[in-house]
């Protein structure tokens, strides 16, 4: 069977940085899981696999817009200490989670979670960075077509 619109793919990956070092692999995170036509992996890479089959290698690099997007310098800002709580001390490199509620005039209605790295801690505030780790970067994926299949 090949892989078209509507089709359930399951594949094995390896993640690769600029310099080609492995970032991430099916065999700690688990098999990328998609179907097809549906958008949910980048658009070079879903291209790609585009009439393959099981046992099908793919090799695709993805610019930073196509993979975790282009570092936001907006996702990058200051939060009071405080209202971080007393029993929260973060450091640099730390990954904290936050839950964002809305304001007034914001575009979400409802709370939504929201996972930061801290860049530095001050006196009376810390500096978090919203952004993919990979934000910004060139990434390839190597990727083999495990299965291929009609959605149930």
């Amino acid at each position: 069977m090949k892989i078209t619109d509507g089709i359930y793919v399951e594949l094995d990956y390896q993640l690769l940085d600029r310099e080609g070092e492995v970032i991430e692999t099916s065999d700690d995170a688990g098999r990328l899981v998609y179907t097809h036509g549906a958008e949910e992996i980048p658009p070079p890479l879903e291209a790609a696999l585009e009439g393959a089959s099981e046992g099908d290698i793919r090799e695709v690099r993805l610019e930073p817009a196509d993979a975790f997007g282009e570092r936001d310098l907006e996702s990058i800002f200051s939060v009071p200490t405080d209202l971080l709580g007393e029993d929260a001390v973060p450091r640099s490199g730390d990954w904290i989670d936050m839950v964002v509620e809305p304001e007034d005039g914001d575009e979400f209605t409802e709370p939504y979670e929201l996972e930061a790295q801290v860049v530095s801690v001050e006196d009376d505030a810390v500096i978090l960075d919203t952004n993919h780790p990979l934000a910004g970067q060139e990434v390839t994926f190597q990727v083999t077509v495990a299965t291929v299949s009609k959605p149930e």
